[in-house]
């Protein structure tokens, strides 16, 4: 105080602010592989427990596979974590390596909380030889750079950064002009 202050990616009560529309994208990225490639054995990357956008992102997953009759498998979650992508080659290992996973028969594709988990979790695999997408397809959150610019590029669902930005600039400049 006094300076009026606008939040993003967390909502912050009494202060205005933008959020990540985390649970639609997640939905829809996760029904493209259920709908499109009819994938039935996705597996998820989990965020940090008890941070809203991982957390919409994961329920959204769950939720998702609700909708189109796919009961959720806890071999094919990992336990929450981090938006870091050491999480990515953790998860592959603990998918294939310590449950015993079998790629493109027990898991068909992987969905991340974020493009740095799910670009490590494609690198892995494809240091093993799986083939990505061919054998097991990989979706991320963010449409980062880096994703686009993975090799085959990372399918991601798009955040639109730009125009929450603007939107909190206009948030502010409201502000200071007395509303």
């Amino acid at each position: 105080h006094p300076l009026p202050i606008v939040t993003l990616s967390k909502a912050v009560p009494g202060y205005p602010g933008g959020l990540v529309e985390s649970e639609q994208g997640m939905r829809d990225g996760s029904a493209h592989l259920i709908e499109v490639h009819g994938c039935r054995r996705i597996a998820f990357i989990r965020g940090p427990d008890g941070h809203s956008q991982a957390d919409a992102r994961y329920h959204a997953y769950l939720d998702t596979l609700a909708d189109h009759g796919i009961q959720a498998n806890a071999d094919l979650v990992t336990p929450a974590g981090s938006f870091e992508m050491k999480r990515g080659t953790q998860a592959v290992d603990l998918f294939l390596d310590q449950r015993n996973l079998r790629p493109k028969e027990d898991i068909e594709a992987i969905v991340a909380v974020s493009d740095l988990s799910a670009l490590a979790a494609m690198e892995d695999l494809q240091r093993r030889d799986i083939r990505v997408p061919e054998d097991v397809a990989v979706v991320g959150f963010n449409d980062s750079a880096e994703a686009r610019c993975a090799s085959p590029s990372l399918t991601s669902v798009r955040v639109l950064h730009q125009e929450l930005g603007t939107q909190a600039v206009s948030a502010l400049k409201r502000l200071l002009e007395g509303e």
